[in-house]
């Protein structure tokens, strides 16, 4: 018999936050919130930005969309100091330690690019332009989210339909941490980085949860709600959509984008959920959720494919979408960092194909009909949703919103389909 083991604090403390409330300003302009109790892996408050249009109001659909970053979970790959830029490339990770409104858009439009690369220097979204080394191979247009083909807004056209809130990546734990503390001290630290001991912070799991509080709390009240995550923030989508789903009721869209849920059978990932706080063991060895609930089976091993088959069982009225690469170069490395066993030539991708067949076929579920995927045969890892990218980055291989299909079915119509926009079909893509 299958074993329940729900995280009592996946729906409590979601309106918690104690941060004075702010009412919106709904001009199509970015505005960056602080939020109190937040931290971001050095320690540091953060909070979120958002935008809403003036023609949709506080009442008009809402993205919340999980940045991506990379991932850390001892004291090697955590290791970081910031530079002038505020960023210390690790290994293997590119991401902040800390952020807040000097970061931030605040104050720029919503006509936006997309970084192709996750940086403290340059968010997610910025405004056309700036800063200057945003240049045509590391920034496009995001289509998926503000282009023609978009379910979601066309800036060319002057089509708002959804509003957004932008929670930035700079905690290290995938969305996952409980404010549990480390001091570590690297033993071999990447060239320029600290070389003594330091403290880090996940608290990822409990910052989405305070700024979700704050939105409700300045007054957003969406007639409906899409969460978007892409590579460490499609973890932060899985691991928070039931207690988003339980403040926030008009849920009902769910897209992790350029990482499948990991199994621990090919991705050991079960030691770095534990540094984050997001599980511990119980008397038996099994594992006990204290952030994203699960269902595990007595002896399986965490993993955030636990918190997938959860959401597969628990949210029927989410139409869950989730898409990946057989051969994601990204996935590829962190499954060899964490101990995945390699191939001849130093390669993990088998270990990564056979995640994704295993996700699908034991925790979604080939014919649910709520969650679907859609597989690529390459390289990409979360290109799929920016447009115009360098085809050289990803091995020559189209990884474009665009441009990407499987089995000649385009990505950009299964997204849409996805969205229940104009027709289009959504169905599994393999």
């Amino acid at each position: 018999m299958k074993k329940n083991l729900v995280a009592a604090a996946a729906l409590c403390g979601v309106l918690l936050g104690s941060s004075t409330a702010q009412a919106q300003t709904c001009n199509g302009i970015w505005h960056w919130v602080d939020v109190d109790g937040t931290k971001c892996l050095d320690g540091s408050p953060t909070g979120f930005e958002y935008v809403c249009f003036p023609n949709l109001g506080p009442t008009g659909p809402l993205v919340v969309f999980l940045e991506s970053g990379g991932a850390c979970g001892d004291a090697d790959t955590c290791n970081c100091t910031p530079n002038s830029k505020g960023v210390c490339q690790c290994t293997p990770n590119l991401f902040a330690s800390f952020y807040g409104k000097a970061q931030s858009n605040d104050g720029l439009p919503w006509a936006h690019s997309y970084v192709d690369s996750p940086s403290a220097t340059t968010p997610i979204f910025i405004a056309q332009g700036v800063p200057s080394d945003c240049n045509t191979t590391s920034c496009s247009p995001p289509e998926a989210l503000n282009g023609p083909t978009s379910p979601f807004n066309d800036s060319s056209a002057g089509i708002y339909r959804w509003n957004f809130v932008y929670v930035p990546f700079c905690v290290g734990d995938t969305y996952m941490g409980n404010g549990k503390q480390h001091t570590f001290t690297p033993s071999n630290p990447p060239s320029g980085c600290n070389s003594k001991p330091y403290t880090v912070t996940f608290n990822g799991y409990n910052n989405v949860g305070l700024d979700i509080a704050q939105v409700q709390a300045m007054g957003f009240s969406p007639s409906k709600v899409a969460l978007i995550g892409s590579s460490a923030g499609a973890v932060g989508v899985s691991c928070n959509m039931s207690r988003i789903a339980a403040a926030l009721p008009q849920t009902r869209y769910a897209m992790e984008d350029g990482i499948a849920p990991f199994n621990p059978l090919f991705m050991p990932y079960t030691a770095w959920g534990e540094a984050f706080g997001a599980w511990v063991p119980d008397s038996n060895g099994d594992p006990i959720a204290k952030t994203c609930p699960i269902i595990a089976n007595p002896g399986e091993e965490w993993g955030p494919s636990l918190v997938a088959r959860y959401n597969a069982v628990n949210l029927p009225n989410i139409r869950k979408a989730m898409s990946d690469d057989y051969y994601d170069s990204t996935e590829d490395f962190f499954y060899c960092l964490l101990g995945a066993r390699p191939d001849v030539n130093g390669s993990c991708a088998l270990a990564v194909q056979r995640n994704l067949v295993e996700v699908l076929a034991s925790d979604i579920g080939e014919d649910n009909p709520t969650d679907k995927v859609f597989y690529h045969s390459s390289v990409c890892h979360a290109e799929r949703i920016v447009d115009n990218l360098d085809a050289s980055s990803s091995g020559g291989a189209d990884c474009t919103y665009d441009g990407m299909s499987t089995d000649g079915v385009m990505f950009r119509d299964w997204f849409r389909g996805w969205m229940q926009f104009g027709g289009y079909g959504w169905d599994t893509v393999k």
